[in-house]
């Protein structure tokens, strides 16, 4: 695939400080991977044109083979499905602070050498006490594939995948079967031997709720 860092780096966490070893892509099983901790690809290494490391930034990466579930359903999503889901999730962008709610001023908590506990007030760290940030994007919706919760990011990263695969359908190949927030999704690409796990999203009743059908 030419240019295939620009799909590998749609599912890294290049600013992750807390796991560096998810910060660029790496070689595992005769795959080249890549994770943000909330999506997963891997990529047939004869697929890609540049060189990977088993290790990243030297450290040993996470185990991608453990966490692939078995194929258990063929089922088509489409480029169409998904950016019909986003028309009804339209992303409004404010520029009040979401920590301070504009007021530029936060309660934090201050223990003093005796251990004792005091509230105080304070200027919010987020915006300086501006009150105000760059545009930002408030979580209203949560959209959902056979019940498995489904973020912003999840879809935007599938469509801008099958965007760069220059393919407008991705196969659904399993979904954990039982209930609750454990859920996994698996997709693949019917003629490229590339697969992509959606890691499990914590559902938020409080989130309007956009379901998306698989005919």
């Amino acid at each position: 695939m030419e240019n295939e860092r620009y799909l590998l780096n749609l599912y890294v966490h290049p600013e992750s400080e807390y796991r560096q070893n998810i910060q660029e892509p790496f070689r595992q099983d005769g795959r080249i991977c890549a994770t943000d901790g909330r999506m997963l690809i891997r990529i047939a290494e004869g697929l890609c044109e540049e060189e990977y490391t088993d290790m990243p930034n030297g450290l040993k990466p996470v185990n991608t083979s453990k966490v692939i579930p078995q194929k258990n359903m063929c089922e088509t999503v489409t480029a169409l499905m998904l950016s019909k889901a986003l028309e009804k999730a339209p992303e409004e962008k404010e520029r009040n602070c979401p920590e301070c709610n504009g007021s530029g001023k936060v309660d934090y908590e201050y223990r003093d050498r005796h251990y004792d506990r005091h509230t105080m007030e304070g200027e919010c760290p987020e915006c300086e006490g501006t009150g105000e940030v760059g545009d930002y994007t408030p979580i209203k919706y949560q959209f959902t594939l056979h019940g498995y919760p489904l973020s912003y990011n999840h879809l935007k990263t599938l469509l801008r995948t099958m965007a760069y695969l220059k393919t407008d359908n991705l196969r659904l190949r399993h979904i954990q079967k039982g209930e609750g927030d454990s859920q996994q999704l698996l997709f693949d690409v019917e003629d490229k031997d590339i697969e992509i796990l959606a890691m499990p999203q914590l559902r938020d009743e409080e989130l309007k709720e956009i379901k998306i059908t698989v005919k």
